[in-house]
């Protein structure tokens, strides 16, 4: 069974749901969020790294809190 569902890149993100998802993007977006669908994975923790050009430019770390 696969722990990632439905990544999606969007607009904004509102109860657990993508709202405006994005299939392309450029600078004039401004903020995007990257939604990630994550199952099964109840009380680990989840790290999601940018990296650019071979350097780590953002890293953003999550415990899943539920089933879903």
């Amino acid at each position: 069974m696969s722990i990632y569902q439905r990544p999606f890149f969007a607009k904004s993100v509102e109860d657990r749901t993508p709202i405006e998802i994005i299939t392309e993007a450029d600078s004039s977006l401004g903020k995007i969020y990257f939604f990630t669908n994550i199952r099964n994975l109840t009380d680990d923790k989840v790290t999601h790294r940018w990296r650019y050009k071979d350097k780590v430019k953002a890293e953003i770390s999550f415990n899943i809190k539920g089933k879903r």
